[in-house]
């Protein structure tokens, strides 16, 4: 088989931000077998890419090292492109037998890679061009040139068919009409820092209930059910419903792409939303939108007043006025402002 093979990452918003990068790989090696590698729920984003093969792994830790590099010497792999900055994902295509492993020099794995990439300053570049960076290196390596392969897409782009919309609003029992809801993201993998406290979500639930009449699904993981259910409890209205931990990650694609707004901190959600082409208001705290925020043009990041911010905390040590210092006026705002914007484009 002798295949090309991405190793895709294992944050959500991370894989989102490589899928330019990953379009650009696909474009340059047609003649090539080409393979998807990473978790299920990471895989299962880029359903819609016609042709293209898939590893999907579901162990943690060592498991997964040995789940990987089995998948490469069955399969035959030949190149590894690794969009993963970790060492285990280096060592996976290095005992996996792969002949071409190409990624950046970090974490300590130069040995391990057969085509290393220097690894750009740190915050030197958004994530999604350190992605493209990285495709552009394999392109240029193994095919000899970019030019005739046109532009990369400037920025993420997901597709999901309305029969998948029909299908979780049956299997939900949603009422709300296509277009016509609103879903909020509270949680955050990465750590409590990341969250916009449920006090500010569950007054955004209430304005799209009172001003709009519209439902607000709050959505999110099974981990992530008592911050869902405290937005619910916080607003006080029927029309807000908690579907965390109800759906798989494309269900939750679909709910998104029949929704009118999200409203998401810096995770994936957010970058879903916003490669599905959703209005998305984006809020950040802890981490750097120059560098994390979605590209795309329906969505708009909100900062907070911090001085210590980005500090990258999981937690925080202080008084989290990064994001406490973001009041529900200014989202909403921006929230009409969008909405208006969108009406005037479709109009």
């Amino acid at each position: 088989m002798k295949g090309l093979f991405v190793r895709l990452p294992n944050w959500l918003g991370d894989a989102v931000m490589a899928s330019p990068a990953l379009e650009l790989i696909l474009r340059a090696f047609p003649h090539r077998f080409c393979c998807i590698v990473g978790p299920s729920g990471i895989c299962d984003l880029f359903a819609g890419f016609s042709g293209v093969g898939r590893v999907d792994l579901r162990n943690r830790g060592l498991s997964r090292v040995i789940e990987a590099a089995c998948a490469y010497r069955q399969m035959k792999a030949r190149s590894v492109v690794l969009f993963t900055n970790s060492f285990a994902s280096a060592l996976e295509s290095f005992l996996g037998g792969a002949e071409e492993r190409l990624g950046l020099t970090t974490d300590g794995r130069r040995i391990l890679l057969s085509n290393p990439i220097p690894a750009p300053p740190k915050n030197f570049l958004h994530e999604q061009d350190v992605f493209t960076l990285i495709a552009g290196e394999a392109v240029v390596r193994w095919e000899g040139s970019l030019r005739a392969l046109g532009e990369t897409r400037p920025y993420p782009g997901l597709d999901v068919s309305v029969e998948e919309w029909e299908r979780v609003t049956r299997k939900l029992n949603l009422s709300a009409k296509r277009g016509h809801y609103a879903v909020i993201h509270p949680g955050a993998a990465y750590g409590t820092a990341k969250r916009w406290p449920a006090s500010g979500f569950s007054a955004i639930a209430r304005r799209f209930v009172e001003e709009l009449g519209w439902y607000v699904y709050v959505a999110g993981s099974p981990a992530e059910f008592s911050i869902c259910d405290e937005v619910l409890r916080m607003s006080g209205r029927a029309g807000v419903v908690n579907l965390a931990g109800k759906t798989t990650i494309r269900e939750m694609l679909a709910l998104q792409a029949g929704a009118g707004f999200v409203v998401a901190n810096d995770s994936g959600a957010a970058h879903t939303a916003a490669a599905l082409g959703v209005p998305v208001i984006v809020i950040f705290g802890p981490t750097d939108p120059e560098r994390t925020a979605p590209k795309n043009p329906n969505a708009v990041a909100l900062k907070g007043d911090a001085p210590c911010s980005p500090c990258k905390h999981r937690s925080c040590p202080t008084d989290h006025r990064c994001m406490t210092s973001i009041k529900t006026d200014r989202v909403w705002s921006e929230i009409v402002g969008l909405l208006e914007n969108r009406r005037k484009h479709l109009t």
